[in-house]
């Protein structure tokens, strides 16, 4: 598979190259998590009933730092935002180039091919031993 180049600010997803992903660090009061495109939230014990101002209480008695405005927020993470890239299927180029490469069409071409020369020796197999019978049956009459 071919795959778009990612714009400036975003490299391929480790995990999945079909996404492109932001390379902005991970705010403050996050860790980056090692799929790269999720930045874990550091749980802060919250301090008399509620949190401070940019934080969020996402599990009881923690605040969590909200995420800015360059990540998804998911609660106890904040996700880097990513972006599908166009692909296509290599295509082949002319013999001798440097530059061919099979396809998936071209390789179903093959298999076909060779299944159909199978069938054919099968039938001609079928055809001579069918022969032969009646030519020895024949001898005998």
């Amino acid at each position: 598979m071919c795959y778009a180049a990612c714009t400036p600010g975003t490299i391929p997803l480790s995990s999945d190259p079909t996404f492109c992903v932001m390379t902005a660090p991970c705010q403050l009061q996050t860790t980056q998590d090692i799929a790269y495109n999720i930045c874990n939230k550091t749980q802060i014990p919250i301090v008399g009933t509620t949190c401070d101002v940019g934080y969020t209480e996402w599990l009881d008695g923690f605040c969590f730092v909200n995420c800015n405005s360059l990540f998804i927020e998911n609660g106890t993470t904040c996700i880097k935002k990513t972006y599908y890239r166009d692909s296509v299927y290599p295509t082949s180029v002319g013999v001798g180039s440097g530059l061919e490469s099979a396809t998936d069409s071209d390789q179903n071409g093959t298999w076909l091919f060779i299944i159909t020369i199978i069938l054919l020796v099968i039938i001609c197999i079928i055809i001579g031993v069918g022969l032969w019978k009646f030519a020895k049956k024949s001898n005998y009459y």
